[in-house]
């Protein structure tokens, strides 16, 4: 399954998608969009952002569609070799698990957005990010090709690229470390003035006592993706090798409430690693 991702006006919060697939000879497909979302546990209705939606085969033509459901449409394939949705999705509200775009950032829970096919669930996906050419990109998923205005990231399978949240942006400001062969990355989205060799001091003590206690770390590397914001906000949602946190104001590293906070929130996350993921 594969999924290119783009915008025009990013003020305007839409976010455009195209999901390909190959039909494998199927006379009708059905496509869902998730009603779950990971750290939360509840039914959720994404499908209220999406605005358009078409179905056309390989060669651009359009095929006949319904909407079964608030979240799930069926296709008629006719003999398709591929099938093409395009679709928007409104994405005007930031928090630690939905999804964002404005003039500053792209930000994707891909559980929010993504179509997938239930029998397909367990084919590799890709995505591929159609991005200003200065913006870098934040994310636990593994990156196939970063070459100027394209990125390619791919996922196992479609549980994986659920649980892989991203940040695109040209101001996100990074730093990483190694613990015991894993690699530890942590991704700051926000107007802050971080003390990195403070962070990482602090990092490395708390996560040496996640250590410490579980004896081993179940992935290979690990992305804290930082949402600052220049209000107060707390919400953490804990992903496979991710978690997404939006903490706020993001100009209060000096404080040291806020600090502890800071890294509480982290600690917190990453112990799910362990504890639920």
């Amino acid at each position: 399954m594969h999924y290119t991702i783009y915008f025009e006006n990013a003020n305007h919060h839409y976010v455009n998608i195209d999901f390909e697939l190959d039909t494998k000879g199927s006379e009708t497909l059905v496509f869902h969009l998730p009603a779950w979302r990971p750290g939360r546990y509840e039914l959720g209705n994404f499908a209220k952002n999406i605005q358009k939606w078409a179905a056309y085969d390989e060669k651009g033509q359009p095929l006949i569609h319904q909407k079964l459901t608030k979240d799930s449409w069926k296709v008629q394939c006719k003999g398709a070799k591929a099938i093409l949705i395009k679709y928007n999705y409104y994405a005007a509200e930031l928090n630690a698990g939905s999804t964002y775009l404005d003039e500053n950032q792209l930000y994707i829970n891909p559980v929010n957005c993504l179509l997938y096919v239930n029998e397909r669930m367990l084919e590799t996906c890709t995505i591929e990010l159609k991005l200003p050419s200065n913006y870098r990109v934040a994310t636990g998923m593994k990156k196939v090709k970063e070459n100027g205005d394209r990125v390619i990231l791919t996922a196992a399978d479609f549980h994986e690229l659920a649980d892989s949240p991203l940040i695109a942006s040209d101001t996100l400001q990074h730093n990483q470390f190694v613990l015991d062969g894993i690699e530890f990355n942590i991704w700051l989205q926000g107007e802050c003035k971080p003390n990195w060799a403070k962070i990482i001091c602090d990092f490395f003590i708390f996560i040496n006592e996640h250590f410490v206690m579980m004896k081993e770390f179940p992935v290979q590397e690990y992305h804290f993706l930082f949402q600052l914001t220049p209000y107060a906000y707390y919400h953490g949602v804990e992903h496979l090798t991710s978690t997404a946190i939006v903490l706020g104001p993001g100009n209060e590293f000096v404080n040291k409430d806020w600090y502890d906070e800071f890294l509480g929130i982290s600690s917190h996350e990453l112990f799910h690693t362990w504890n639920i993921k």
